[in-house]
Protein backbone atom coordinates (compact mmCIF):
# COMPACT_ATOMS: atom_id res chain seq x y z
CA UNK A 1 0.00 0.00 0.00
CA UNK A 2 1.78 3.60 -0.60
CA UNK A 3 1.72 5.80 1.89
CA UNK A 4 -0.14 9.11 1.58
CA UNK A 5 2.73 10.96 0.34
CA UNK A 6 4.11 9.83 -3.00
CA UNK A 7 7.33 12.53 -3.42
CA UNK A 8 10.23 12.47 -1.63
CA UNK A 9 10.14 15.49 1.29
CA UNK A 10 12.79 16.83 0.81
CA UNK A 11 12.14 19.16 4.01
CA UNK A 12 12.24 15.91 6.26
CA UNK A 13 15.33 14.50 4.76
CA UNK A 14 17.42 17.58 5.21
CA UNK A 15 15.66 18.29 8.70
CA UNK A 16 16.68 14.72 9.91
CA UNK A 17 20.07 15.18 8.60
CA UNK A 18 20.21 18.71 10.90
CA UNK A 19 19.21 17.10 13.24
CA UNK A 20 21.58 14.05 13.92
CA UNK A 21 24.40 15.93 13.38
CA UNK A 22 23.50 18.89 15.88
CA UNK A 23 22.83 16.14 18.51
CA UNK A 24 26.17 14.16 17.61
CA UNK A 25 27.86 17.64 18.09
CA UNK A 26 26.30 18.62 21.46
CA UNK A 27 25.97 15.32 23.37
CA UNK A 28 27.64 15.00 26.57
CA UNK A 29 30.52 12.83 25.52
CA UNK A 30 31.52 15.53 22.98
CA UNK A 31 30.95 18.70 25.32
CA UNK A 32 33.28 16.15 27.67
CA UNK A 33 35.81 15.83 25.41
CA UNK A 34 35.69 19.43 24.26
CA UNK A 35 35.83 20.93 27.98
CA UNK A 36 39.12 18.69 28.64
CA UNK A 37 40.96 19.92 25.55
CA UNK A 38 41.97 23.07 27.25
CA UNK A 39 44.16 20.91 29.50
CA UNK A 40 45.88 18.40 26.24
CA UNK A 41 46.83 21.39 23.95
CA UNK A 42 48.10 25.43 24.47
CA UNK A 43 45.12 28.08 23.81
CA UNK A 44 44.33 28.87 20.31
CA UNK A 45 45.20 25.34 18.85
CA UNK A 46 42.30 24.07 19.53
CA UNK A 47 38.80 24.04 19.60
CA UNK A 48 36.58 24.86 23.21
CA UNK A 49 32.99 24.40 23.94
CA UNK A 50 32.76 27.97 23.82
CA UNK A 51 34.27 27.89 19.76
CA UNK A 52 31.51 25.19 19.31
CA UNK A 53 28.80 27.26 20.50
CA UNK A 54 29.56 30.50 19.81
CA UNK A 55 30.43 28.59 15.49
CA UNK A 56 26.63 27.25 15.31
CA UNK A 57 25.08 30.16 17.00
CA UNK A 58 26.96 32.14 14.17
CA UNK A 59 26.19 29.80 11.58
CA UNK A 60 22.11 28.91 12.26
CA UNK A 61 20.69 32.60 13.01
CA UNK A 62 23.63 34.62 11.72
CA UNK A 63 21.25 35.44 8.23
CA UNK A 64 18.73 37.16 11.40
CA UNK A 65 20.95 39.95 12.44
CA UNK A 66 21.76 41.64 8.90
CA UNK A 67 19.79 44.74 8.21
CA UNK A 68 16.83 43.76 5.50
CA UNK A 69 17.00 40.14 6.27
CA UNK A 70 15.07 38.30 3.60
CA UNK A 71 12.32 35.12 4.04
CA UNK A 72 13.42 32.28 6.09
CA UNK A 73 13.01 29.09 3.73
CA UNK A 74 11.25 26.12 5.19
CA UNK A 75 14.96 24.10 5.85
CA UNK A 76 15.95 27.36 7.80
CA UNK A 77 13.78 27.61 9.67
CA UNK A 78 13.52 23.65 11.05
CA UNK A 79 17.18 24.07 11.64
CA UNK A 80 16.86 27.29 13.82
CA UNK A 81 13.77 25.40 15.74
CA UNK A 82 15.65 22.19 16.04
CA UNK A 83 18.74 24.54 17.58
CA UNK A 84 16.87 26.54 19.72
CA UNK A 85 15.12 23.32 21.33
CA UNK A 86 18.89 22.04 21.88
CA UNK A 87 19.93 24.58 23.57
CA UNK A 88 16.78 24.95 25.56
CA UNK A 89 16.98 21.37 26.36
CA UNK A 90 20.52 21.71 27.54
CA UNK A 91 19.88 25.06 29.58
CA UNK A 92 16.75 23.95 31.48
CA UNK A 93 16.76 19.88 31.55
CA UNK A 94 20.15 18.51 30.08
CA UNK A 95 21.16 14.75 30.00
CA UNK A 96 22.95 13.22 32.72
CA UNK A 97 26.71 13.95 31.87
CA UNK A 98 26.09 17.12 30.22
CA UNK A 99 29.23 19.85 31.76
CA UNK A 100 28.27 22.58 33.93
CA UNK A 101 30.02 24.45 31.78
CA UNK A 102 28.27 23.09 28.09
CA UNK A 103 24.77 23.93 30.39
CA UNK A 104 26.06 27.52 31.11
CA UNK A 105 26.85 28.10 27.87
CA UNK A 106 23.70 27.34 26.62
CA UNK A 107 21.61 29.42 28.50
CA UNK A 108 23.85 32.17 27.35
CA UNK A 109 23.40 31.57 24.07
CA UNK A 110 19.46 31.32 24.67
CA UNK A 111 20.16 35.04 26.22
CA UNK A 112 21.80 36.20 23.18
CA UNK A 113 19.28 34.25 20.53
CA UNK A 114 16.64 36.12 22.52
CA UNK A 115 18.31 39.66 21.47
CA UNK A 116 18.73 38.67 17.64
CA UNK A 117 14.95 37.51 17.47
CA UNK A 118 13.83 41.05 18.60
CA UNK A 119 15.98 42.74 16.15
CA UNK A 120 14.93 40.62 13.64
CA UNK A 121 11.29 40.68 14.51
CA UNK A 122 10.03 43.97 12.85
CA UNK A 123 12.38 43.10 9.84
CA UNK A 124 9.27 44.63 7.05
CA UNK A 125 11.26 42.14 4.38
CA UNK A 126 10.70 39.01 5.98
CA UNK A 127 7.25 36.86 4.65
CA UNK A 128 4.66 36.43 6.97
CA UNK A 129 5.95 32.69 7.85
CA UNK A 130 9.00 33.88 8.62
CA UNK A 131 7.70 36.84 11.23
CA UNK A 132 5.72 33.63 13.07
CA UNK A 133 8.13 31.50 13.29
CA UNK A 134 10.72 34.43 14.51
CA UNK A 135 8.11 35.27 17.07
CA UNK A 136 7.43 31.54 17.94
CA UNK A 137 11.08 31.13 18.49
CA UNK A 138 11.41 34.60 21.10
CA UNK A 139 8.57 33.18 22.77
CA UNK A 140 10.05 29.75 23.80
CA UNK A 141 13.66 30.92 24.57
CA UNK A 142 11.95 33.82 26.87
CA UNK A 143 9.68 30.60 28.27
CA UNK A 144 13.02 28.72 28.61
CA UNK A 145 15.00 31.94 30.13
CA UNK A 146 11.94 32.17 33.14
CA UNK A 147 11.57 28.39 33.72
CA UNK A 148 11.96 27.50 37.41
CA UNK A 149 14.80 24.67 37.02
CA UNK A 150 16.37 22.31 39.89
CA UNK A 151 19.73 22.97 40.06
CA UNK A 152 21.47 19.18 41.25
CA UNK A 153 23.77 19.07 44.02
CA UNK A 154 26.92 17.35 43.24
Amino acid sequence: DPGPRHDIPVIEIAGGLQNRVLSQMFQPVMLQRLEALPSKAARGQTMSTADLFDWAQRSIYGGLSKPGVGPLTPIRRNLQSSYAGMLIHLAVSPTTGTPAGAQALARAKLVELGSTLRAARPSSSMDEESRAHVALLLTRVNQALNAQVTVPVK
